[in-house]
């Protein structure tokens, strides 16, 4: 339920619908759901069997988040050969941010290549939203690395000392 309340003060903040002018907050909340739910989803892998899969994991995480991302991709690719200038510095541009995009590092890319995700050249990126999903692909990408480098180390042998490692 929190996690629809972030994603509707972010729509509705892009929508313009007045009283909605934090919507950054609600990327911020999302961001902290999501942390706590992979954090949650680990130990509880790693408590109930001692151990992390991290194929299984990721696995997880590209069934999940991969087919959505990809038609986003090629259907944007597809609009903007149709509705931008043939050869263009902008269809150029969209090429260059969807390679981003599947790098998981459009969060690098739009930082390098825009003055802010706020200013007048953003408006024509129409991958620019996808900075969100970079975050948390490589969020997704090193959390359970450095999860799994917590777990090796403590190895709770008993229901008290896991419950301790749990709260750390």
């Amino acid at each position: 339920g929190l996690r629809a309340i972030a994603i509707i003060a972010v729509v509705f903040y892009h929508a313009g619908f007045p009283g909605f002018s934090g919507g950054f907050v609600g990327v911020d909340v999302f961001f902290v759901i999501s942390g706590f739910l992979i954090t949650a989803q680990l130990f509880n892998e790693a408590a109930a069997s001692g151990r992390v899969s991290l194929s299984a994991f990721y696995a997880r995480r590209v069934r999940r988040l991969m087919p959505a991302g990809l038609l986003v991709v090629a259907v944007t690719l597809v609009l903007g050969g149709l509705f931008m200038p043939p050869v263009s510095d902008e269809q150029r541009a969209l090429a260059r941010s969807a390679m981003a995009v599947a790098f998981f590092a459009s969060n690098f890319f739009f930082f390098q290549t825009t003055g802010g995700y706020f200013d007048a050249p953003s408006f024509s990126m129409p991958l620019l939203h996808t900075w969100s999903l970079a975050v948390e692909e490589q969020y997704y990408l090193l959390w359970p690395l450095l999860m799994l480098l917590v777990f090796r180390l403590s190895r709770p042998r008993s229901a008290e000392s896991r419950m301790r490692a749990r709260v750390l």
